[in-house]
């Protein structure tokens, strides 16, 4: 990534917002991954609203880190 004048603060904001989709990425597999446990407290549909809420942050953290990237 060629870093022009003033280009570290984009820098910083892709690193951020790389490490925002990861997280939400490894959160939704840790919820999804509860689903195939047989008896957990909350109910199977709660789990997979929860998983599909933080896959839906995590791509589009990462198509905004790509808009960032491509932009600048």
């Amino acid at each position: 990534m060629y870093i022009k004048e003033g280009g570290y603060q984009h820098g910083v904001a892709l690193f951020i917002l790389l490490i925002i989709s990861l997280s939400f990425f490894l959160a939704a597999f840790k919820w999804f991954s509860l689903t195939t446990r047989t008896a957990s407290y909350p109910p199977k549909h709660v789990l997979k609203q929860k998983s599909l809420t933080c896959a839906t942050v995590a791509f589009a953290s990462f198509l905004l880190a790509l808009i960032l990237y491509y932009v600048t």
